[in-house]
């Protein structure tokens, strides 16, 4: 009996998993074509200009920046709090 239920369970796991990887993956497709025509977009509206737009994808590329640097700043700095404090964290806790 459990056997069957770890069959069902198996099989909904793994229709778990193909469905994140669609929705994945047509959310990229739609993000690259959206970022793509962007630019055609910005360029035809009235007054806008080449240096508009590319002032408009350089606030965007050095605000990106900012985050992923600013990411990775948070995953050092928790990773060296991780390696101070989980010998002493390690002690009190009950597994």
């Amino acid at each position: 009996m459990d056997d069957m239920a770890s069959d069902a369970n198996a099989e909904e796991d793994m229709r778990n998993v193909y469905t994140l990887g669609f929705v994945s993956f047509f959310t990229d497709v739609s993000t690259e074509v959206v970022l793509s025509l962007l630019s055609v977009f910005v360029l035809g509206l009235p007054g806008s200009s080449r240096a508009l737009l590319g002032l408009i994808e350089g606030v965007a590329e050095s605000l990106s920046y900012g985050l992923r640097a600013r990411a990775l700043m948070m995953t050092y700095l928790m990773r060296y709090l991780y390696k101070i404090l989980w010998p002493h964290l390690s002690h009190t806790l009950i597994w």
